[in-house]
């Protein structure tokens, strides 16, 4: 290569990663939402503060995530393997509480320069920094790139340790060599410990190294085997200790070994073979099916190594049970490690459509004379335009791109939407909340609060019988679950199964335990709010301490969908569903009576009221008349019913 073309590549690959380190800072927001990155970064937090991977909350009804399971010592561990969380906890002892936050879009830039590297040592040349483009540009690869889950690691690991071990291969010392395939065991088994089926992904270059000439066979095999097992040995103490054996993980004990079959396998097929061609891999998916056919002509060892990259693992998760039909990132996540392998033969099959176009043109034309200089570069330029192969590169990296960019805005945005919206919302709590607090609210909140472990908290659903009895229900069908069977039985046992006496004293019970220990707080929407009020007014005194409402922007880059002709598309700011936050004074005695309750209602009926409609007569009216068409209506539904 000259040097001017080194310099042209080195150029564009730092112009592809400092266009994605600029995208990524502009979505990526330290906070999340949900149950999966609850298990992650709540582990996290823990190894940070405690050195430990598991907490063991203050009663039986105190809120812990979905994706925790509990051992036999009632020690809760999230169900996902702790290499991740690891790193994210490493990242916060380092540079502070919300640096956890950033592991994934780290990763994410790495894996993308790792991909160049792993295109070199497969042999891509110069074409290797359209692979790092096309990686930079996948759209579900971006979506999890600002999510606060394992993926964008899983996929840095794997491919700088694919990277390593190529080289290892190829090194020009035994030493180097050595060094290289132990740092590519390291790297990919550690992989394993981010997401477990990255195991399967250790057997294509196990396979490779097997196969090495005897002379290089202790040189690559031994070494790649040492590094393996020094990350597996970590992984099996981890399993030992939290769930009593080295084979066992926190999947076994909610059953989802279970969820793998044929006949996942058929009904998930076309949601597959779909979502990739659609939000997976676009235009590159057929190019990568023809480089995976044309891979077995050209080298038959570099073919095997990609049928064991691909095969084994789209087709366990294929199998899998879970696969939504309508938002495809959300199970083709678990093929982004087989993205890289696809992306690389595309890749290589157009770089060798190239070079056939150019020997085609070539061939039986005499060279073309020197074209005379051109004083303007403009006009040089053109007279020296690319052959047809070249277009036919430029074609792909613009469509691909193109199509990549386009995709990925839509898919970032509403996620940084709800995202901003959400920290702005757990920002303003903690500045409301005092540290110690017990915090009733639903998951959505509690989630997130958990993370920075300065409350008590419980859920909402165990003030609320009918969603307790759901949540069991879905929980203790036959068959896999998200959320650990035994854990199920424990709230059906503690609040589902007993009659309303019985629920009363127990909840009446675990208040007076809170109350005594400070201040108790109900957070939550409207509705919600009102719930709690009308099913505890009887027994509790509360006051309204706060209600939130703040205002965000719609979007960064891309407007909202444009739903309706009549909705706004400009740049503004819409208003988020309100929070409210109910303070829990105190404990009544007993129970208040009827008539208590009534006097109490009729009077926030008349606070309400002057709330709304102020002091105008006709407007009291109005509210009036909707009232008694409400009762009449109720019951008319009634007679209706009954003559039925």
């Amino acid at each position: 290569m000259s040097k001017r073309a080194a310099i042209h590549e080195a150029g564009g690959l730092a112009l592809i990663l400092a266009a994605y380190v600029a995208f990524l800072c502009l979505y990526a927001v330290p906070a999340y939402t949900g149950t999966d990155p609850n298990g992650y970064h709540v582990t996290a937090r823990l190894f940070q503060q405690h050195n430990r991977f598991h907490q063991v909350p203050a009663d039986d009804y105190a809120f812990v995530g979905r994706m925790w399971v509990v051992n036999e010592r009632g020690e809760y561990y999230a169900k996902y393997p702790p290499f991740y969380p690891a790193l994210a906890g490493l990242a916060m002892k380092a540079f502070g509480l919300r640096a956890g936050f950033f592991v994934n879009p780290i990763c994410a830039v790495l894996a993308v320069l790792g991909m160049y590297g792993l295109g070199r040592s497969l042999g891509l040349r110069r074409a290797a920094v359209l692979a790092a483009f096309v990686l930079a540009t996948n759209p579900v690869f971006n979506f999890y790139a600002i999510r606060q889950v394992s993926h964008p690691s899983s996929v840095c690991f794997i491919v700088w340790g694919y990277a390593l071990f190529l080289a290892g291969e190829k090194a020009a010392t035994a030493r180097r060599g050595l060094l290289l395939c132990a740092g590519a065991g390291l790297l990919v088994g550690y992989a394993a410990g981010i997401r477990y089926t990255n195991v399967l992904l250790a057997l294509p270059l196990t396979v490779r190294a097997a196969a090495c000439p005897r002379e290089r066979l202790r040189g690559v095999l031994l070494p790649w085997l040492a590094g393996l097992a020094v990350p597996y040995a970590v992984l099996a103490g981890y399993h030992a200790t939290a769930f009593g054996s080295p084979c066992l993980t926190g999947y076994s004990l909610t059953y989802e070994q279970t969820g793998f079959g044929w006949a996942y396998f058929r009904e998930n097929f076309r949601f597959y073979a779909v979502g990739m061609a659609a939000s997976g891999l676009g235009p590159l998916f057929v190019l990568a099916c023809l480089g995976f056919v044309r891979s077995w002509r050209r080298d038959r060892r570099d073919a095997l190594l990609f049928t064991l990259w691909i095969v084994p693992l789209s087709v366990l998760y294929t199998s899998y049970y879970w696969a939504p039909e309508v938002r495809h990132e959300g199970f083709l996540r678990f093929l982004l490690p087989v993205f890289v392998p696809a992306i690389v033969l595309a890749v290589e099959f157009l770089r060798d459509m190239k070079g056939a176009f150019q020997a085609e043109s070539a061939r039986g034309v005499a060279p073309a004379p020197e074209p005379a200089p051109n004083r303007r570069p403009l006009f040089g330029a053109l007279a020296a335009a690319p052959g047809p192969g070249r277009l036919l590169i430029l074609a792909f990296a613009v469509c691909q791109g193109l199509w990549g960019v386009f995709l990925s805005l839509e898919k970032v945005e509403p996620h940084w939407d709800r995202l901003a919206q959400h920290d702005r919302t757990v920002r303003s709590l903690r500045r409301i909340l005092p540290a110690g607090a017990t915090v009733f609210a639903d998951d959505t909140l509690l989630n997130f609060l958990d993370f920075f472990q300065d409350y008590t908290l419980y859920p909402y659903e165990i003030l609320h019988r009918n969603r307790a009895r759901q949540t069991v229900a879905r929980a203790l069908r036959p068959g896999p679950a998200g959320l650990q069977k035994q854990r199920a039985r424990l709230l059906h046992e503690r609040l589902c199964a007993v009659d309303d006496k019985t629920y009363r004293s127990r909840i009446r019970a675990l208040f007076e335990t809170r109350l005594a220990a400070g201040p108790v707080y109900f957070v939550g929407p409207m509705n919600a709010v009102n719930f709690f009020r009308s099913a505890y007014l009887r027994h509790l005194e509360f006051e309204l301490v706060d209600e939130m409402e703040s205002r965000l922007p719609l979007y960064r880059l891309l407007p909202p969908v444009k739903l309706r002709t009549f909705q706004d598309r400009a740049a503004g700011a819409r208003k988020p569903r309100g929070i409210q936050i109910l303070r829990v004074t105190r404990l009544r005695d007993k129970p208040i009576t009827p008539a208590e309750e009534l006097e109490i209602l009729e009077q926030e009926r008349r606070d309400v009221t002057a709330e709304l409609v102020g002091d105008e007569q006709e407007n009291v009216d109005r509210l009036r008349r909707l009232q008694q068409l409400d009762r009449r209506i109720e019951k008319l539904k009634a007679v209706t019913k009954r003559g039925r």
